[in-house]
């Protein structure tokens, strides 16, 4: 195994300096030969500055946001210069990368107004589960006394993402996350969840793509990843 990766890193080196001095003899007096330049605390206020633009945008007439529409896209051609939302659905898969960005901005800046957003999207997060563990859809009407499957995954990710979330908020709000955090992976933890003798994997109970009838109640790859991550996370704290 880190023979392969020794050969693929060596591979890749060797393929980035042919493509660099081809690039150098093709093109050695133009204004392409200088080395880029990154200077990482520019960008991240230029990130900073389009995310109060975006929340500008978002905010209604009194103030507050619609904490359940969620930025998709801006198409080419749109006259606005606001994000297009989407309401949280089955068929909806980006409906919390925009929380994420608003608290990896907050986490750079400090700045509470983007704070208190971030606090709004994610207090959006309906409770439609039995326990910690949600539903694959938390609008499928079938509910918990239904058929509806759990989504172990999704309390991986949340769980892992909550406990990196706490270090930035502190206070009651951060002990506050931090203990949904730890109380759902105990949950996970349990022989409801936990695959055990049955298979090889960490967890049982995830779906992948409900909609299209795949990975349903299954192991998935991805909820392992993030079940160890917070472990490693949460024994951090100690």
């Amino acid at each position: 195994m880190k023979i392969g990766r020794i050969l693929f890193l060596m591979s890749a080196l060797a393929f980035s300096q042919a493509g660099m001095a081809n690039h150098q003899a093709s093109d050695k007096n133009s204004a392409a030969d200088k080395m880029w330049v990154l200077d990482v605390d520019k960008q991240l206020e230029y990130c900073h500055k389009q995310v109060g633009r975006a929340l500008d945008e978002l905010r209604q007439k009194d103030g507050s946001y619609d904490f359940l529409m969620e930025p998709r896209n801006i198409l080419k051609g749109d006259r606005q210069k606001g994000w297009n939302c989407r309401k949280a659905t089955p068929e909806e898969w980006c409906d919390r990368f925009w929380p994420c960005i608003l608290w990896m901005d907050y986490q750079n800046t400090k700045d509470e107004a983007v704070r208190k957003a971030a606090e709004g999207y994610t207090e959006s997060l309906k409770e439609t589960s039995d326990d910690l563990v949600p539903l694959w859809d938390m609008d499928d009407p079938r509910g918990v006394k239904g058929s509806a499957p759990k989504d172990a995954s999704a309390a991986c990710v949340v769980a892992d993402a909550l406990l990196e979330l706490q270090q930035y908020v502190g206070g009651e709000k951060g002990e506050e996350y931090k203990l949904f955090a730890l109380q759902s992976l105990a949950q996970l933890s349990t022989d409801r969840y936990q695959s055990g003798k049955k298979n090889v994997a960490f967890l049982m109970h995830s779906t992948g793509h409900h909609p299209a009838g795949s990975e349903i109640d299954a192991s998935i790859i991805y909820a392992d990843y993030y079940y160890l991550e917070a472990l490693m996370r949460a024994k951090a704290l100690k």
